[in-house]
C-alpha cells in the first residue's frame, strides 16, 4: 500500500508504453474474434466433437429463429424455411455427408 501511494510503478507498467500496451491489445481481440489484418474473418475449422457438433446446430438454429441466419453470406436473402435452415446447419457441423463405408487395401 504505501509503495503505490509513494508513486512508485510495478515492473509491469514500466516495461510497457500505452502505444505497446494498446497494439497488444488488438492483436488479443482479432485472436478472439478471428479477424484477419486485412479486415476479413478466418475460415474457422469445422467441430469434430459430437457435443461441438451439437452446439454448433443449436447456435445456428438459434440464428434462425431470430431471423438472423442468411443463406450463403451476410449479404444474402435471410432464411425463413426450417428446411433450408437445417441443411445449412448440418452443413456448417460436418454432419451433412453421408457416411462411408471404408475402402478395401487390395
Amino acid at each position: 500500500m504505501d509503495d503505490v501511494s509513494a508513486g512508485t510503478t510495478s515492473p509491469i507498467h514500466a516495461t510497457y508504453t500505452s502505444t505497446e500496451a494498446i497494439v497488444s491489445a488488438g492483436s488479443v481481440v482479432r485472436r478472439l474474434f478471428g479477424l484477419t489484418g486485412r479486415g476479413g474473418v478466418v475460415a474457422r475449422k469445422k467441430p469434430r466433437t459430437a457435443a461441438g457438433k451439437k452446439a454448433k446446430v443449436e447456435q445456428v438454429m438459434t440464428e434462425w429463429k431470430g431471423g438472423t441466419l442468411h443463406s450463403g453470406s451476410k449479404k444474402g436473402p435471410v432464411v425463413r424455411n426450417q428446411r433450408q435452415a437445417v441443411a445449412i446447419a448440418l452443413s456448417q457441423s460436418g454432419q451433412s455427408r453421408r457416411p462411408q463405408k471404408p475402402k478395401s487395401k487390395r
